[in-house]
């Protein structure tokens, strides 16, 4: 199975797990259920289809202010990525005014949510 079918998988097992009604407890389940599905163990595809899981229920609740912030979230921490790869990048592409802290709260998440 490809990387981006595995990331598929557990974004809509993590999706399918939200059932709080603000985003940090949607984003809170979706971590406890990409972290523990018991099939994807490795970290950075848990974290992408624990996001894709809340990007999937933002979409679905039309809340179009936090699809906005996850996706320009994401392009950051793309544009970090690549930069840390030796990729010359825009260091403006690294700023944004209110973050949500997605990979923050992935790390720091408790021994609960996994």
């Amino acid at each position: 199975m490809g990387r981006e079918n595995l990331l598929a998988l557990v974004a809509t097992i993590a999706h399918g797990s939200i059932r709080g009604k603000d985003w940090e407890t949607a984003f809170d389940e979706a971590m406890n259920a990409a972290a523990t599905n018991g099939i994807i163990t490795d970290e950075d595809l848990q974290f992408q289809g624990a996001v894709g899981g809340l990007l999937m229920w933002a979409h679905k609740r039309e809340d179009d202010e936090l699809t906005e912030r996850i996706t320009k979230e994401l392009g950051v921490l793309r544009a970090l990525s690549a930069a840390l790869s030796g990729v010359v990048i825009d260091t403006g592409q690294l700023t944004l005014e209110n973050p949500l802290g997605l990979m923050k709260r992935w790390k720091e998440r408790t021994p609960s949510q996994v």
